[in-house]
């Protein structure tokens, strides 16, 4: 970082201060801003290209992946978590889903499954950069049916401290009341927006440019954001979401995420030879989202 970017750095983190002081108190995070790395971020993060989830049957990209890794679509009609999400929450694939957005609150909710499948991006990402290899099948099945994705949406910066038997079984409950949460201000509003600026600004000025990534921690973090105010019992979304969204993410990029296994339980509870469950694997098979 140099010095003139140093100093532009300071100057909107003082605005933020200065402006925001009185709602959220994140000094932590703005005294490491210019350390970025202290907070979990590292080049290999910031400039990979996820672009797209192996869940969607468009990712699984030769650089990141071994030939093997498409048998784990097999598997994909039962990440019941995923599952959900894509049969309640708007699909935002253009204007051929339309129809099948508006019966799904579009354009009242601005939060759609598009937004939501970024997690399991940055769940790869970080899979991909821990391993220091490229991800087979056995891999993605640990990383899908692990419940890392259940323990986020659920237990937010405690998603390290429980056991895969306390996780929840996920309900479409959860999922129609996440896409109607909304800002409880315009000022909380402001406040994500200006803090996710700051935030890139340091990530730019210390790894180069990385906007695919920002806008893939942007969606990720409306994810925990919205989450919070429901695991709270709330349709608003409140300064402690924000805070509670940051720190989740922080602890995320700093955990070890392949700790986490396949749990045997969930994964036999469904007949992959069923049906549906090969219509999914042939779908995504060629390229075709769906769930």
């Amino acid at each position: 970082m140099t010095a003139e970017t140093h100093v532009e750095l300071k100057n909107v983190a003082n605005e933020f201060i200065d402006y925001f002081g009185d709602f959220i108190n994140i000094e932590n995070v703005i005294l490491n801003l210019e350390t970025p790395w202290e907070l979990g971020y590292s080049r290999e993060l910031v400039k990979n290209d996820f672009w797209w989830p192996v869940i969607e049957g468009v990712g699984g990209d030769n650089w990141a992946f071994r030939k093997d890794h498409k048998k784990f679509l097999k598997y994909a009609y039962d990440i019941r978590l995923r599952r959900l999400a894509y049969k309640i929450l708007p699909l935002n694939f253009g204007t051929s889903n339309i129809f099948v957005d508006w019966r799904r609150g579009w354009p009242s909710t601005t939060y759609d499954y598009g937004i939501f499948s970024d997690v399991y991006t940055i769940l790869e990402q970080l899979y991909f950069i821990q391993l220091n290899r490229k991800l087979g099948c056995d891999d993605l099945l640990d990383l899908y049916f692990g419940g890392l994705d259940e323990r986020l949406v659920f237990f937010l910066d405690d998603f390290d401290q429980i056991n895969d038997e306390e996780i929840p079984t996920p309900t479409k409950e959860f999922f129609q009341a996440i896409k109607y949460v909304k800002y409880q201000n315009n000022t909380i509003k402001m406040m994500l927006i200006k803090l996710e600026e700051l935030i890139y600004l340091s990530l730019k000025n210390t790894f180069g440019n990385c906007q695919p990534y920002h806008k893939l921690e942007k969606n990720v973090i409306k994810t925990l954001v919205h989450s919070s105010a429901i695991k709270n019992k709330r349709n608003e979304i409140k300064v402690e979401d924000i805070i509670t969204a940051y720190n989740t993410y922080f602890k995320l990029l700093q955990t070890d995420v392949t700790q986490y296994k396949l749990r045997k339980n969930v994964f036999n509870n469904t007949n992959y030879n069923s049906l549906k469950a090969r219509f999914v694997y042939f779908s995504l098979k060629i390229g075709i989202s769906h769930g």
